[in-house]
């Protein structure tokens, strides 16, 4: 099945469900760690060779999710100056941060790195422990480590939007 995407919409793809990302489409992508990819189509690309690359029909039979869902977006709320839960996997969290004004978030509890990525505007992040402050524009991310997660969010422009993910 093909979805159009609008800007916002969030695809939860867990392992196993086959997906393809169309032409045209900017995207944050957020995962657990894997060395694992099975490529059952690759749509003719060659690899530094020049040769096409290694198709894992096999192994993805044995590991595809058959399942057809009724619906594939994940919905979440958009209010502004704070932290809206998007995902809350085994594996990770994702929330939209959507700032008019400073917010401080406070992430040490969660004892995890946090990545914050900008996808609209720009606001900086402000470490409470060391003043420390960087500048994150549209298109960029900041790795906070775990032991210094508790920090401010300030917005730069008007209005920011930030990806969080731990």
């Amino acid at each position: 099945a093909k979805h159009e995407v609008r800007t916002g919409d969030v695809f939860y793809i867990p392992a196993g469900r086959v997906h393809a990302i169309g032409k045209g489409i900017r995207l944050l992508e957020v995962q657990q760690s894997s060395d694992v990819t099975y490529r059952i189509y690759d749509y003719d690309r060659l690899d530094f060779n020049g040769q096409p690359r290694e198709l894992h029909t096999n192994l993805a039979v044995q590991a595809l999710d058959f399942q057809v869902y009724k619906e594939y977006r994940s919905e979440y709320q958009e209010n502004t100056n704070t932290a809206n839960l998007c995902l809350d996997t085994e594996f990770f969290t994702v929330r939209v941060v959507d700032i008019e004004e400073p917010i401080r978030r406070n992430m040490v509890k969660y004892d995890s790195f946090i990545i914050q990525s900008c996808v609209e505007g720009e606001c900086k992040i402000r470490i409470r422990s060391t003043q420390d402050e960087v500048t994150l524009r549209q298109g960029y991310s900041c790795l906070i480590p775990a032991a210094i997660a508790d920090y401010d969010m300030i917005p730069a422009t008007p209005h920011a939007k930030v990806i969080e993910s731990y």
